[in-house]
Order: C-alpha cells, then structure tokens, then sequence
C-alpha cells in the first residue's frame, strides 16, 4: 500500500533559475502522480510512468510529436 502524505511548505532558491515552459496543461496534480510514479519506477524509467494508466500523464510525459536529443 502506497501512502503518500502531502505537506505544505516555502522552498527558497538562492539561485537563478528559468520558468519553465510546457507543451501541455500540467498542474500540482500532474506533479504529485509524476513523483508517486518516479517512486515507483525510479528515476528515468519515463515510458513506464507514462504507460501507467493510474498515473493519468500518458499525453504529458515524452510526448510523441516531439522531438527530444
């Protein structure tokens, strides 16, 4: 049994960094399941996460029209 606890808190970043642009729609929700699927598949296993169909981010993880080097 998977038990996933959510907590809010301020993470501060002293450096630069860019925002981030997306292709699609992506909210916390995508967030949450994107790292409940890293959990359980490990980090870089991302036709796995996207193959998952509890995790709902099939059109949002590598995309197919996409090109990526």
């Amino acid at each position: 049994m998977l038990c996933i606890c959510v907590c809010s808190f301020r993470l501060s970043v002293g450096a630069r960094v860019k925002t981030a642009l997306f292709d699609c729609d992506w909210d916390t929700d995508d967030d949450s399941r994107l790292l409940r699927g890293v959990y359980e598949y490990g980090l870089g296993n991302w036709d796995a996460i996207k193959m998952d169909d509890n995790l709902q981010l099939y059109n949002k993880v590598l995309p197919a029209a996409r090109q990526y080097q």
